[in-house]
């Protein structure tokens, strides 16, 4: 019976599905020009597909297959902007940025106009001298794969098609030999490849780690997930998708708040005893601080949204050192940062478990280089300022030079063995702090601004203009579609105040124990 069922036929139209088996499948032993379709085939798209019925004499069930029309997809190329080096002078880059006025930055009383300044000063001659271009390259993931290699396989499938038409065993045995060849060839190549990587790595463990990802055959997209679930539904809008991640990254630290209940008539908790620390406040900047960390900066790391190349800042430090120097204490005077400064291009990796699930993904940001190298002075100075006054915990071993993982379990361990050989009880609390730095960094601008203030505040330290018009207001922009959200990313000055926060709290659990 090769009529569809009107129950069946109402779903499969409810669905846009067609049925591509249109003869019997199983053929009555009584009756040979009668039978009956008892198989189904169904697609959305029955003209990509040719199917087709086979009888045979083993069975009266008939085999039934479907070919997929069309030839095999090949992956697009990668278009990437990035700059054009090929009439790249570094000697003439280095003459025009030495022939710029740099002085009279000095001159500018706003941080913002200074910025402006020294940004298109350094622009018009980086433009000049390395524009920026398309690129279009082969988005194929085996690197080792050489010339030789191609010229091998494109050599083994012609004698496979000529095997093929002529079934003669001289052709045949030509074919293995030639395929053996290759696959040996690949074997050799791929082996001698990643034995090179891994003899390059030495002691970097990044570098040893990239190279075992790179054997997997994967990349790490750049770009926002294809699809995602909100609530029950899974959408595949951009817009959307990204909507989403903004709010799941801006209010990131709001779940932490709501889930702390608030105590009703309970007693107030005992406080912390601080030691009197002097009242701390930022000191100039030696331009010779400034070079030192610029000559430091990694030149593979990626530009920020001003387009400032840390590779082209290494490279000129010498000159630009001065004017950025300068700019710093300026930034220290007015107790401000440039904008551009506070804004970062936020990519959204993935972490594990279902894709389509935003708790998976963490935000990565890309900062501009002078903000990193602006930070770390002030996170430098922060850090002189409590460790010489002792603030932070002999206990701690996070964000302390020297300390880690290795010391902190250290620690614990010989707390263990030695309670052991005393034959005492040993009991131990593990606190994990669900998106802990979130709670502070990301909720809302005013939230985090008067958090930030009281850590340092309650630690001598009046001073604290620069530090909440740094994390105030901050913008993080998605690559993909240049919107922006507003919240607070990670800032290296943080660390420092997040770690005397986890102190704080740290001794007023152990004092109300």
């Amino acid at each position: 019976m090769l009529n569809t069922a009107a129950i069946l036929q109402s779903k499969l139209d409810a669905l846009n599905l067609t049925q591509i088996i249109n003869e019997p499948t199983r053929y009555l032993p009584k009756a040979l020009n009668t039978g009956t379709l008892i198989d189904i085939i169904l697609t959305n798209l029955p003209s990509k597909y040719t199917s087709a019925v086979f009888n045979q004499d083993l069975s009266d069930h008939c085999l039934i297959a479907c070919i997929r029309n069309g030839s095999a997809v090949k992956r697009p190329p990668l278009i990437t902007v990035k700059r054009s080096l090929k009439h790249f002078s570094e000697q003439a880059f280095l003459i025009d940025l030495a022939g710029v006025s740099w002085k009279d930055i000095d001159l500018i009383p706003s941080v913002e106009d200074a910025w402006l300044f020294f940004l298109n000063a350094f622009l018009t001659i980086f433009n000049k001298h390395a524009p920026f271009k398309k690129c279009r390259t082969r988005n194929r993931y085996s690197t080792w794969f050489s010339p030789d290699l191609t010229a091998l396989n494109q050599h083994k499938n012609i004698l496979w098609r000529s095997a093929l038409k002529s079934n003669s065993p001289r052709d045949i045995q030509l074919f293995r030999e030639a395929r053996n060849q290759y696959t040996q060839a690949v074997r050799k190549a791929k082996a001698s490849f990643f034995k090179q990587k891994f003899a390059s790595c030495n002691t970097n463990s990044k570098r040893f780690w990239d190279t075992v990802k790179s054997m997997e055959n994967k990349k790490t997209s750049s770009q926002l997930p294809t699809a995602l679930k909100i609530g029950n539904i899974v959408t595949t809008d951009k817009s959307t998708i990204f909507e989403n991640f903004k709010k799941h990254f801006s209010t990131a630290g709001h779940a932490f708040h709501l889930a702390t209940p608030t105590p009703v008539n309970s007693t107030a908790p005992p406080t912390a005893t601080r030691p009197s620390i002097p009242h701390f406040s930022f000191s100039q900047i030696q331009s010779a601080d400034v070079l030192k960390e610029l000559q430091n900066l990694d030149p593979y790391k990626s530009a920020g949204l001003d387009n400032l190349d840390p590779f082209f800042q290494k490279l000129s430090a010498e000159i630009v050192a001065t004017p950025i120097t300068s700019l710093f204490n300026l930034s220290f005077v007015s107790s401000e940062i440039p904008k551009d400064w506070k804004a970062a291009a936020v990519i959204p990796l993935f972490k594990g478990g279902d894709t389509l699930d935003t708790n998976c993904y963490r935000p990565k940001s890309i900062l501009p280089c002078l903000s990193k190298v602006f930070e770390s002075q002030v996170n430098k100075q922060i850090t002189d300022h409590f460790e010489s006054h002792h603030t932070f915990s002999a206990m701690q071993s996070g964000f302390k030079a020297g300390h880690g993982c290795t010391s902190a379990t250290l620690k614990v361990l010989n707390d263990i063995l030695t309670a052991i050989d005393k034959k005492h009880y040993c009991a131990a609390i593990f606190i994990d702090l669900a998106k802990a730095f979130d709670s502070i960094t990301t909720s809302s601008s005013a939230d985090s601004t008067a958090l930030v203030s009281q850590m340092i505040a309650s630690h001598g330290s009046p001073t604290t203009s620069l530090i909440e018009f740094s994390v105030s207001n901050r913008r993080v922009c998605c690559p993909d579609l240049w919107k922006s959200l507003w919240g607070c990313h990670r800032v290296q000055f943080l660390d420092r105040l997040s770690s005397l926060y986890t102190s704080m709290m740290s001794l007023l659990l152990l004092m109300s124990l």
